[in-house]
């Protein structure tokens, strides 16, 4: 049974982030950095199967959570694990790693590009 569904990971790396934010605390952000990194990593990997045009390019078919038993495109989920990845790049930055922070900026910064595409995107319609 899977109860850790898309949005939790762009969720989690915001929360992990905001508690950096809060705190200050770099001895604990530097604990949690591997699996800030390795969620990060996720997420990229993940739109790497994405499809390259159309509609739905950039975006992660995913099953959204465990009551919704079929993968789909989840916009929601895309824009919490964009907004995850921005936020796991400022927080490895603040750690001076900076080839991950570098990393996940510009992989968030082509994923909000993707996901900003929905707003402006139409259809071609044949005039005839």
């Amino acid at each position: 049974m899977q109860n850790f569904g898309l949005p939790d990971m762009g969720a989690l790396l915001l929360a992990v982030d905001g508690h950096y934010r809060t705190t200050r605390d770099l001895e604990w952000l530097r604990s949690v950095a591997p699996h800030i990194a390795a969620a990060g990593r996720w997420i990229i990997r993940t739109r790497a199967k994405a499809p390259t045009d159309g509609m739905m390019r950039g975006l992660i078919k995913y099953r959204p959570y465990c009551d919704y038993p079929e993968p789909t495109y989840d916009y929601y989920a895309d824009v919490y694990c964009c907004v995850g990845l921005e936020a796991a790049a400022d927080s490895l930055a603040a750690l001076k790693m900076t080839g991950s922070a570098a990393r996940f900026g510009r992989e968030a910064q082509a994923y909000r590009a993707d996901i900003s595409v929905r707003w402006t995107w139409r259809p071609s319609v044949s005039a005839e």
